[in-house]
């Protein structure tokens, strides 16, 4: 069994309106937090795939496994141990790399410059204005996800909430309960559950109301069924922001340079 490792961006981010770009990512990118830089190396493949991988200077890496739809860059990023969920994307000029842990619905964000290889990026946005295009999943906004709510068949119950494209919530099965994250595009649906310490994968597709949900080998047909979720008594996702009051100025969220982490030792760390 692969044993659970979580991946975890210990930093902040700094959020303004601005326009979200969109362009071939392949190329080298680099980020200085003071002590250290990151580089974050992707390559775009014909078909839209996208793979590549996030480099320390202490030489640890995470590999990064996606593809690219509708200008987004999304997939899994992961060690011989572990896997979190990541998403890229240009805005204001630089590449915003997005990360989720697993068994959370915390996300965090780091600004990568290019600095060789691709092309340049092209605004895909509406320019510097109020608001920021929807397809930016820390952005607030009154859009409801097709896969918040609980969806139940054959057993199997999912109670999920969605923060942009950020979906957590919890897989009932036979009683018990196992805690899931993902990301979304379009109508599909991937990402883990996790049981017993291990991490297991599943992928689903909503039709309307209905979904199929396939896990080892598996699928199962669900529907929505109209409740509340029942994750309603978890904590709440830090990233859901309420809209703000008509003329209310947004408030920039200062950045932290601290490096992303694996069971407490960051990308930065020297080797011994």
């Amino acid at each position: 069994m692969i044993k659970k490792r979580y991946i975890v961006l210990m930093f902040l981010f700094q959020f303004a309106t601005m326009a979200v770009y969109a362009g071939n990512y392949t190329g080298t990118y680099t980020m200085n937090n003071g002590s250290a830089t990151l580089t974050l190396k992707l390559n775009q493949g014909a078909d839209g795939t996208l793979t590549g991988e996030l480099v320390g200077s202490n030489g640890y890496r995470i590999s990064l496994k996606g593809e690219v739809a509708d200008g987004i860059g999304e997939g899994t990023a992961s060690d011989s141990k572990g896997s979190a969920f990541f998403e890229v994307h240009f805005e204001g000029g630089k590449l915003l790399f997005y990360l989720m842990e697993q068994n959370s619905d915390q996300g965090r964000s780091l600004y990568f410059t290019r600095v060789g290889g691709g092309a340049p990026a092209r605004s895909i946005g509406v320019g510097i204005s109020g608001t920021v295009a929807s397809r930016n999943p820390l952005a607030g906004g009154n859009a409801v996800s097709p896969f918040n709510g609980t969806f139940s068949g054959e057993g199997v119950t999912l109670s999920l909430q969605a923060s942009g494209k950020a979906i957590s919530g919890t897989l009932i099965f036979n009683g018990s309960q196992f805690p899931l994250t993902a990301s979304s595009s379009g109508k599909d649906l991937r990402g883990n559950f996790n049981a017993s310490g291990n991490s297991y994968p599943f992928s689903a597709r909503l039709s309307g109301n209905k979904m199929k949900f396939s896990t080892g080998g598996t699928t199962y047909s669900l529907h929505k069924t109209g409740q509340e979720s029942r994750t309603a008594g978890l904590p709440s996702n830090p990233l859901r922001q309420r809209a703000p009051a008509p003329g209310a100025a947004q408030r920039p969220m200062v950045t932290q340079s601290v490096a992303p982490a694996m069971n407490g030792r960051t990308i930065t760390d020297r080797q011994a």
